[in-house]
């Protein structure tokens, strides 16, 4: 890949792993968008030490079937545990007026 490409491209990685927290922060507090910000930053960071090798086409099937694992278990979890619920009780009313979701 091109060095300009490649540069672009981590740079709007960066950006990402950082704008995902920032909402976080923005949306539903300090506590959400630290654990946004452990995943996001830390798998930046991961991505960047640790040299990727492997063709892609070697990891698509287990990659594809783990993720699609995750966000099935990740819904049930979140049904099963009111996730939504719970975190609808800690933002405050004044956000709902402000986002106008009253």
């Amino acid at each position: 890949m091109e060095p300009k490409k490649q540069a672009f491209l981590t740079g709007c990685a960066l950006l990402f792993s950082l704008a995902i927290p920032t909402l976080g922060y923005v949306y539903l507090g300090s506590l959400v968008a630290f654990l946004f910000l452990l995943g996001y930053l830390g798998g930046f960071l991961l991505w960047m030490l640790i040299p990727a090798k492997t063709p892609y086409a070697s990891l698509r099937i287990p990659y594809w079937s783990t993720l699609l694992a995750f966000l099935f278990l990740h819904k049930v979890e979140e049904n099963v545990t009111t996730f939504f619920e719970v975190l609808s009780n800690k933002i405050p009313a004044f956000l709902f007026r402000k986002l106008r979701l009253y």
